[in-house]
């Protein structure tokens, strides 16, 4: 580059770099010609322009710097460098926007005026990443207490990687950590920087509440008197982690025989209980772990072995367990050897013969019965149990029609004295089929059976509904339907006004019933114009309407005859007052009309 005014020549030679990812805001530096590169260098967000004075152009300084920018428009500057002698010169600008490439060009000035260099460009590094996971999840993850989980991470342009949070320590840039017995919930982060900066990432896992049971097996678990040298085993599950403590109890009275902690789910205390008579003991373990604890109980029967004592207890004939339908009745047999007396229990009770029978009675739900037979050589136990199949259901429901009238199939309706009405009784198994399904009727006084109107589904029946009407089985979901008339009684079998009939249904199996009932109202009308009020003195036809006339007609002709009522006086008198009166409309008449005829001549002169 030459600035061209008196003669006077300026020339800056840029080598363009490599740039790698920093930050964003740029800040410039000088640096004298011994400590520049040979060349414009790229070092993640900082880049050192580096340019030469080769010719003064006859001033004794000269001026230089660097335009740059996102664009060719450059928008930023950088300081100025002031050089009394040629040579090169350097200029670092840091804090710049990571993978982003920028232009720029140099500029010179002296006396004569200012010159631009040509433009080039740079790109700066892309900073590093990091992602951390845990059991492959970016999280928050939930596992069990005491679980264990693998965390794994991956990272990019980066050279080192630190842990912090829950963990802790340098880690490579890629790699993998198992964290056991995690009894806490955990945040793990991890940190990796390189040379255009620095990323993070962390990972969180939530640990739910520690749940614990444990089980104990006595070895052996049974045997002759003196039991020595049993040995309590307690295994433990859930979810949990740590050492656990067990403690171990061979009569279950508060004294524990053993306590030790150890880090494994189970745990043998050997030859720990010693039984020295007979007897049923209980022994009992409990752990502890984190706060929690739990426990359970077996059981050691120690026996005389002098003449052991054995109970066989058979249901219909048959060990073990049994199904029977609802309502079965089923037999109870027992037989002992070696034993003095026997004791019931579970769904019966009492003492037992040695040997011997017993009804259950109906069963209605499933029972279990058991039988301790106890003896010089210890006791006992067998149990017989009976399961009830399930009970059939069935829903019922009754309809009512007035056949007189045409109604349809209602739950009620009205009806007058003497008409027909149509009952249907509609039957279904649900679920599970019913065995000898019966359907028994109940017709309410005033109504009557038609004979010879009884069908099972529409198939005309002899049977006898009233009675019992046996309809045979239903299969599961299968619905009969049942009808049959009936007359209802004339009117003088009821009252004025409403009646209301009740008409029932029942059905019944061995097992199950249903019922419903339809209603019949039966309105008595009076005769059209009669009148339940009272018509007479007496409400008797003959007297009132005969004799009590008569009576009165011969009074009134007695009181007329003895001239008690002075009839004819009374009849004069109304006739000359009508007379009076019919002379003095007349005169009123005549006097208008002459008054009239001399208003009219009046009128004409």
């Amino acid at each position: 580059m030459q600035l061209k005014t008196n003669t006077k020549k300026y020339i800056i030679f840029l080598i363009p770099l490599i740039l790698i990812l920093s930050g964003t805001f740029a800040l410039a530096n000088f640096a004298l010609a011994q400590s520049c590169p040979n060349v414009t260098t790229v070092t993640g967000t900082t880049v050192n322009f580096v340019g030469e004075f080769t010719d003064m152009g006859g001033d004794s300084t000269v001026t230089g710097w660097f335009e740059y920018g996102q664009t060719t428009g450059y928008g930023q500057t950088t300081s100025q460098k002031i050089s009394s002698q040629l040579g090169t010169y350097c200029i670092i600008v840091s804090n710049l926007s990571p993978c982003t490439t920028y232009h720029y060009r140099a500029v010179a000035q002296n006396s004569a005026g200012t010159t631009f260099g040509e433009n080039k460009t740079f790109t700066t590094s892309c900073g590093p990443t990091v992602d951390l996971k845990a059991n492959g999840s970016d999280g928050p993850i939930s596992v069990a207490y005491g679980s264990s989980v693998t965390l794994t991470w991956i990272s990019s342009s980066a050279d080192t990687c630190q842990a912090s949070g829950d963990w802790t320590g340098y880690k490579s840039t890629s790699g993998s950590q198992a964290v056991y017995n995690l009894t806490s919930s955990k945040t793990f982060t991890l940190n990796c920087t390189g040379s255009a900066g620095s990323a993070s990432d962390n990972v969180t896992v939530n640990i739910g509440s520690p749940s614990l049971s444990v089980s104990l097996s006595p070895s052996p678990s049974s045997g002759c008197v003196p039991l020595n040298g049993v040995d309590l085993t307690g295994s433990v599950s859930g979810n949990f982690g740590g050492d656990i403590v067990y403690f171990f109890d061979c009569t279950n009275d508060g004294t524990w025989e053993k306590i030790t902690t150890y880090y494994s789910n189970s745990y043998t205390a050997y030859d720990v209980c010693n039984f020295g008579s007979t007897g049923n003991y209980t022994a009992k373990v409990k752990i502890e772990n984190q706060g929690v604890s739990a426990e359970n109980t077996a059981n050691i029967n120690v026996l005389s072995c002098q003449s052991p004592v054995s109970v066989d207890l058979k249901i219909n004939g048959y060990d073990g367990s049994i199904a029977l339908p609802y309502n079965s009745i089923a037999t109870l047999t027992w037989t002992s050897n070696n034993a003095n007396y026997c004791t019931a229990s579970g769904d019966w009770s009492g003492s037992k013969s040695i040997s011997g029978s017993e009804s259950t009675g109906n069963l209605f739900s499933s029972k279990s019965y058991s039988l301790t037979c106890t003896g010089s050589g210890g006791s006992n136990t067998d149990t017989a149990t009976v399961n009830m199949t399930s009970t059939g259901i069935l829903t019922v429901n009754k309809w009512v029609r007035n056949l007189s009238d045409g109604t349809g199939w209602l739950d009620s309706v009205s009806a007058d004295p003497s008409e027909v009405i149509s009952f249907l009784i509609e039957v279904t198994a649900v679920n599970s089929s019913l065995q000898n399904v019966t359907v028994k009727d109940t017709l309410p006084d005033k109504m009557t059976y038609r004979t010879n109107t009884l069908k099972i589904d529409g198939v005309s029946s002899a049977g006898d509904i009233f009675s019992g009407l046996n309809i045979g089985s239903l299969s599961a979901n299968q619905t009969k339907t049942i009808t049959f008339d009936a007359d209802i009684s004339g009117a003088d079998g009821f009252v004025f006004g409403d009646t209301q009939l009740i008409n029932s249904a029942l059905v019944y199996t061995g097992n199950t019933s249903g019922s419903d009932t339809a209603k019949v109202i039966v309105t008595k009308r009076a005769v059209a114009g009669a009148t339940t009020i009272s018509t007479g003195l007496t409400n008797n036809i003959f007297i009132d309407s005969f004799l009590i006339p008569l009576v009165i007609a011969l009074t009134l002709i007695w009181l007329l005859r003895s001239n008690i009522i002075k009839l004819e006086q009374w009849l004069d008198g109304r006739k000359k007052g009508y007379q009076e009166y019919k002379s003095d409309k007349v005169f009123r008449l005549k006097v208008k009309k002459i008054r009239i005829q001399e208003f009219l001549k009046n009128k004409l002169m």
